[in-house]
């Protein structure tokens, strides 16, 4: 999955002018980061982690593992009383914190020139149009082991229909330690 997740997270950057060459992405032998790639022709790693409701999961275990957010949509449909499917910004906010605040805690690679955090999400009610709305609004702690922070999403069809779809990323704020209030 991470090595996926890079790749979708590499291709969205290099459409973006950065220079992450695909081919050299590929899983640590180390636990940590999940993955190696070359940016720039300089030796980067990527950690990858997910961003789920782990309440909602354990709230109802009778919904099939998650495939894709229609597939949820259908299935939360039929359970006979609604699920909590809100991410309001207050609680979207809060998860990000934590789960860079978490990831940190981690030292940086020496080896590596950056190291970066991804974090991918399928949440069905975190649209690209949600994300991009909350992100304009979030500004986190400046970690000190990643030099940037990434929310990636699932395959998105072209909606002009030409086939050419992407998973959309977005840059997470960051709000340098130094500038606390």
């Amino acid at each position: 999955m991470e090595v996926g997740a890079v790749r979708d997270w590499a291709e969205e950057m290099n459409r973006r002018g950065c220079h992450v060459d695909i081919d050299t992405i590929r899983k640590n032998d180390d636990p940590y980061p999940d993955c190696l790639a070359e940016m720039d022709g300089e030796k980067i790693g990527v950690e990858v982690v997910e961003l789920v409701d782990e309440n909602a999961i354990k709230e109802h275990p009778e919904l099939p593992p998650y495939e894709e957010p229609e597939q949820f949509m259908r299935e939360s449909s039929k359970l006979p009383i609604p699920m909590s499917p809100e991410w309001p910004p207050d609680k979207f906010q809060r998860r990000l914190d934590r789960i860079v605040r978490k990831k940190d805690k981690r030292v940086k690679d020496g080896s590596l020139s950056k190291q970066f955090l991804l974090i991918v999400t399928d949440e069905p009610r975190l649209d690209e149009t949600t994300l991009s709305k909350y992100l304009k609004t979030t500004k986190l702690q400046q970690p000190q082991h990643f030099d940037g922070v990434y929310l990636g999403m699932s395959y998105m069809p072209d909606s002009a229909g030409k086939g050419r779809g992407s998973h959309p990323v977005f840059e997470v704020s960051l709000q340098d330690r130094a500038m606390r209030a």
